[in-house]
């Protein structure tokens, strides 16, 4: 997944890493598109979706981070919503579960909500909401289908 920042100097992407190195599978790295330097800003076992806020200064994307997998080395926990700095500082974990998925991040147009699709509770995919700080967590509505990849537009 490609997305430029609001300003168009920065990317960032999902790539692999070397098998060499301690975290193997997709990260998230942002790139200077005006030297091509990319730094990863991620390292964990997987981190994939990123976004952009509308302002820029913050990067919200989904992860198995290792304090959240409880089951085992190969990741098999659930998918949790974080955003972090475009400098890689002040991660935050907005989402918790035990083996359900939250996927698929999108910022409100002001930046201080991030719709999501998730399975939690119900096991469907359904439609959730979050506040950038963590808080307000909710289901935006209940459905008896299963909707996903929600993308918030102004």
């Amino acid at each position: 997944m490609l997305s430029v920042r609001p300003s168009g100097y920065f990317v960032p992407a999902k790539g692999e890493v070397e098998e060499d190195k301690v975290y193997e599978g997709f990260q998230v790295y942002v790139t200077d598109l005006s030297n091509n330097y990319s730094s990863a800003l991620t390292f964990s076992r997987i981190s994939y979706d990123p976004v952009w806020s509308p302002r820029g200064d913050l990067i919200a994307y989904v992860s198995q981070e290792e304090e959240d997998n409880w089951q085992d080395a190969y990741g098999s926990g659930g998918d949790e919503i974080y955003v972090i700095t475009p400098q890689g500082q002040d991660k935050r974990r907005l989402t918790e579960n035990v083996w359900e998925w939250d996927k698929h991040p999108s910022f409100s147009p002001d930046g201080s909500q991030i719709v999501y699709w998730s399975n939690q509770g119900s096991g469907l995919r359904q439609l959730w909401i979050v506040n950038v700080d963590g808080s307000g967590r909710r289901v935006l509505m209940y459905s008896d289908y299963n909707d996903w990849d929600p993308v918030w537009i102004k």
